[in-house]
């Protein structure tokens, strides 16, 4: 047993990871981050980071700074690149992105292209897990055995809610939600939920480059980064999801998007509260389910582009490659049948009926009402 495990230790230790992170006014917790990232237990990486203009006295570019000086496989990026304008957290992120996809040329002296390249997005202000890149990696392997190194495939994992001082909140992020992610060994059906509710958390992304080359660049307007990503794995590749903790998603009062409990969510003291009471909810909720149309008919347009691809390579097509098409047919119905959605006048039944006949369906119930209030109203 022990002589697997190292021989599993052996293959993976040789396996280049590709960490991106996006800062921004994040020294109050960054170097907590930084550090929990050099203690992984698998050290073949490299982390970019990107500083999207901190005004924080360089308080945050100083971290960075000084962990450079370090370790040279921290590589902050701004030092090829400087931008004088703030991208915001999905141009970021897009930004370091394509910034590794693209390889330039000044990175030669410092890195080679590995045969293999895999992505995982870290956030400024969480602390990984020791072993959050390891088992990351050991999902992705088993699934490239399952589906092929050329699928675009996505792994990703539960979290462990923490408040700013590192205190546990609660020991899983879907059961603090009320959001426990669909049974994702009915894959061809994650759609379903992906096209108007996200599940898959950013912070533990971990993706293979066939996937990255699908999605990137971003479609301008995307809602968030994390979102059009899981949307493009389960159109065109797997989502493969680890029912454990990774990391701990801290929570403070700068957070971008965070974590909120059923029970805060619904307490009438904070219905006007400016973030995260009802009305801030009720509105950031209709915007980003505005935004999912955008999104579905960018994903058509990835899909088309795929059947049109494999149609000219694949003349003689066997079992597999006909099961692909298939699928891709089956997924650019699906899409269809949610754009029509707008079709259908506000505030009209019929809306619901759609969805539920389309089989629009979220994990737990709460959501699926919210879900269809949302859809009534918009």
């Amino acid at each position: 047993m022990n002589k697997d495990n190292n021989n599993n230790n052996n293959i993976t230790s040789n396996i280049h990871v590709n960490i991106l992170m996006a800062t921004y006014n994040g020294h109050l917790y960054l170097q907590e981050q930084i550090e929990s990232i050099i203690k992984q237990s698998h050290s073949n990486w490299t982390l970019f980071i990107r500083d999207d203009n901190s005004n924080d006295k360089n308080k945050t570019i100083n971290i960075i700074k000084h962990f450079t000086s370090l370790d040279k496989r921290i590589i902050l990026i701004n030092n090829f690149f400087y931008e004088t304008k703030n991208l915001g957290v999905n141009k970021n992120f897009e930004y370091l992105l394509m910034f590794v996809l693209n390889r330039p040329k000044e990175l030669n002296g410092l890195l080679k292209r590995p045969l293999t390249e895999y992505f995982a997005f870290a956030d400024q202000d969480d602390i990984w897990k020791e072993t959050k890149l390891e088992d990351s990696l050991k999902q992705m392997l088993a699934a490239e055995q399952l589906y092929g190194i050329e699928t675009p495939l996505l792994v990703h994992s539960d979290l462990t809610v923490i408040d700013q001082n590192g205190k546990t909140i609660h020991s899983s992020f879907y059961n603090y939600q009320n959001m426990g992610p669909p049974n994702h060994q009915d894959n061809l059906n994650l759609i379903n939920t992906l096209i108007f509710h996200n599940f898959v958390t950013g912070c533990t992304m971990f993706f293979n480059r066939s996937l990255a080359e699908m999605a990137a660049p971003f479609p301008a307007e995307i809602s968030i980064h994390d979102w059009w990503i899981a949307q493009v794995a389960s159109i065109t590749g797997r989502i493969i999801y680890a029912p454990y903790s990774t990391i701990y998603y801290r929570q403070h009062i700068q957070n971008q998007i965070g974590a909120l409990s059923l029970l805060k969510a619904l307490n009438p003291i904070k219905i006007f509260s400016a973030k995260k009471g009802w009305c801030f909810l009720w509105k950031r909720g209709q915007k980003n389910l505005r935004t999912s149309f955008y999104h579905a008919k960018n994903l058509k347009l990835i899909l088309e582009k795929n059947i049109l691809d494999r149609d000219k390579q694949n003349k003689s097509k066997n079992q597999n490659q006909n099961q692909n098409q298939n699928q891709n047919q089956k997924h650019l119905l699906l899409l269809d049948q949610y754009l029509r959605l707008m079709l259908i006048p506000r505030f009209s039944i019929k809306r619901i009926i759609s969805s539920q006949k389309n089989r629009f369906l979220c994990a737990s119930k709460s959501r699926q009402l919210l879900f269809y209030l949302r859809l009534f109203f918009l």
